[in-house]
């Protein structure tokens, strides 16, 4: 049984009902933000085929391998943001786009 719809203006929860037990449904305020230590797997905006995975690190940059420092100019891109957001990198090849498709934590392995 689902509990109706908060108010606009309440935490964006919805609370189930689980046999005598309540359960906290996560919604889109409690999506994972990338930190130092997560890998993500992105899309570039104008090649939606190609999905590309990258560890973000403290201090490894590998980019070849997957691999790019916390002060590399795509990680600082990426730094915060979530599932399905853009981000935009601007440096000396351009303007480019990328989509977060999928956010694995660091503590999840």
């Amino acid at each position: 049984m689902l509990f109706p719809p908060p108010h606009p203006a309440a935490p964006a929860a919805q609370l189930t009902l689980e046999g005598l037990g309540v359960k906290i449904v996560e919604t889109e305020d409690d999506e994972p933000e990338i930190e130092v230590g997560d890998t993500c797997f992105y899309i570039l905006a104008t090649d939606r085929e190609r999905e590309l995975p990258v560890k973000i690190t403290a201090n490894q940059n590998n980019p070849t391998a997957g691999l790019i420092s916390e002060m590399h100019p795509l990680a600082q891109a990426m730094l915060g943001a979530h599932i399905g957001d853009e981000v935009v990198l601007t440096d000396e090849r351009g303007k480019r786009t990328y989509i977060v498709k999928k956010i694995i934590k660091a503590d999840a392995s």
